[in-house]
């Protein structure tokens, strides 16, 4: 499974939304209103396993959808 490379999330639960995606060798980062960084391992090899997070901590008010939601996509 190769994920490697540049992405945009453009759905959520139905919201659309627009959210650029940078997938490394070793981790998942995208900024929605605070920026987040999380490592991921491949296992089986078509399953990915999110393993931490790095976040910044902006108060983000009135987004639709919401930051929980966005990170809940990962």
């Amino acid at each position: 499974l190769d994920i490697v490379g540049n992405w945009t999330l453009t759905q959520i639960r139905g919201n659309a939304i627009k959210v650029n995606v940078t997938i490394s060798d070793s981790s998942i980062s995208y900024k929605y209103c605070n920026g987040k960084s999380k490592s991921y391992s491949i296992s089986n090899g078509n399953s990915v396993k999110i393993i931490g997070v790095m976040s910044t901590k902006m108060a983000c008010f009135g987004l639709n959808p919401s930051e929980g939601q966005v990170d809940s996509a990962f």
